[in-house]
């Protein structure tokens, strides 16, 4: 049976027989480009909910332009027309 190493690439580039410095140059790339994936790595999820917040501020957005422009609209509508604004001052004098 094959007996599984459990040392790591850290151990297996320490074993190699080159020069200290060359082996500590080895291990601090490694290092540094192993750290440089987990934070390219991290970007993707922070891109992806702020895409998302955008989108969901966006939809608020245009539906409080389409709620103050049916307003407007309703209010031109009644101010153009009297007939319109006497059936709505008889709906509210009754309701209160």
């Amino acid at each position: 049976m094959i007996q599984q190493n459990n040392n790591g690439l850290v151990e297996l580039i320490k074993s190699i027989p080159i020069l200290d410095i060359i082996k500590n140059n080895a291990i601090t790339a490694l290092s540094k480009g192993i750290g440089k994936i987990i934070l390219s790595a991290s970007d993707l999820p922070v891109a992806y909910f702020e895409t998302q917040s955008k989108i969901i501020k966006a939809k608020g957005d245009g539906k409080i332009k389409l709620i103050n422009s049916a307003a407007e609209s309703v209010s031109n509508l009644f101010s153009s027309n009297s007939e319109l604004n006497d059936i709505f001052q008889n709906i509210n004098q009754r309701n209160f």
